[in-house]
């Protein structure tokens, strides 16, 4: 098994403060019209004029708005309060981000986002009280084949089990021969989870993995697993981390003691003290791993090809669509499917009709999808 990335893949963190009524009465007006639209509204937030897509819903945990700022940014949960003593804004990182930027940027990134578009910097003049309250380090590895043996995991009794596969051969609850993936733990204490990341994207449509990884897809016929560890706000209570300096302090510590808790074993039937198992050869790799440098994972894929990857997949989407709505139409009104030239031009003075009829209309939504897609410039 050969390491092939390792970086931080979660983080989400609460912040006391309350923003400018005029943002929250921004966030009220699009949040209407995204539940009467029934789709996130892009608007342009506080007197920067940032793009935010706002959605139709909050959040758990008394958040009124949720806030979208990029593909590769952050979702924003913020309570409808102006009392400042509360934890009104809360932020979850999005794993690209992570993976293009690392830690360091990110932090910077959500703060100018606090300070400038959201204007807590006009109103108390520093970054509020912040919170910590989950993240996740995930390391990669490429592999000819693997497959996880439960009877390998090693963690403490009490410990939740789930485990994953291709069919009901086993006890737990399984689909099939080849176990995919396994979690050890609960949020929000710890969790360790081994998944097969290769099926995981081509599952959830996720091409940018192979530019992060710098890999060809094409070429690549080996398997790719991922080992996660996943620490939620009671772990890290016992670890007394809450604020970036604490992360920065302690985070490699929390992560290498969910490794050494939760471990993957060589299994020895001539002693039933599962404990004095020793660790396989690529746990105690991943192990020394992460001590290299904890901060220093910032993969070498860049942003722009990232999003513009991104922007095609989303132009192919609506393109099929299209194809498949003439398709439908022609059978319709009778036609062949060689006649289909002729139903374009039909469907094409139909268009530049409406456009005529409904300018307006047809404006406003242009606008509104040109504002979306700006996310991915």
């Amino acid at each position: 098994m050969i390491p092939i990335y390792k970086n931080f893949d979660g983080l989400e963190i609460s912040f006391k403060g309350a923003l400018p009524g005029y943002i929250l009465t921004q966030l009220r007006e699009a949040k209407y019209k995204a539940q009467e639209e029934r789709h996130d509204i892009p608007i342009r937030i506080g007197r920067s004029n940032t793009v935010v897509l706002v959605g139709e819903t909050g959040a758990r945990g008394g958040y009124a708005f949720r806030l979208d700022t990029g593909f590769d940014k952050e979702t924003w949960f913020i309570a409808d309060s102006m009392k400042k003593d509360r934890w009104n804004i809360r932020v979850s990182i999005k794993s690209l981000n992570l993976a293009l930027g690392g830690y360091y940027e990110v932090k910077e990134s959500i703060s100018n986002f606090l300070l400038n578009d959201l204007e807590l910097g006009t109103i108390i003049g520093h970054l509020p009280e912040e919170r910590i309250s989950r993240f996740d380090f995930c390391i990669d590895f490429e592999t000819e084949s693997f497959e996880p043996n439960p009877k390998c995991i090693v963690a403490h009794t009490r410990s939740n089990r789930t485990f994953h596969a291709k069919n009901n051969n086993f006890e737990y609850s399984a689909k099939g021969k080849l176990i995919e993936s396994i979690r050890i733990g609960t949020m929000p204490n710890r969790q360790m989870a081994i998944y097969n990341k290769r099926n995981e994207i081509i599952a959830k449509n996720k091409k940018y993995w192979w530019d992060i990884w710098g890999i060809n897809k094409k070429e690549f016929k080996k398997e790719i697993w991922r080992f996660e560890a996943r620490a939620g706000k009671k772990e890290l209570n016992k670890w007394n981390l809450r604020k970036f300096e604490d992360f920065e302090n302690k985070a490699g510590d929390v992560i290498i003691d969910i490794f050494n808790s939760i471990r993957y074993v060589e299994i020895n039937e001539n002693d039933s003290n599962q404990s004095r198992w020793r660790n396989t050869k690529f746990w105690d790799l991943i192990i020394k791993e992460i001590k290299k440098d904890l901060f220093d994972y910032i993969s070498n894929a860049e942003r722009k090809e990232i999003l513009e990857g991104r922007k095609i997949e989303v132009l192919n989407i609506i393109n099929k669509q299209i194809s498949g709505s003439i398709t439908s139409v022609t059978a319709l009104m009778g036609m062949e499917l060689d006649e289909i030239p002729q139903v374009l031009e039909m469907i094409s003075d139909d268009v530049l009709h409406d456009l005529k009829e409904n300018k307006e209309k047809k404006l406003k939504k242009f606008i509104h999808a040109k504002e979306k897609y700006s996310l991915l410039k």
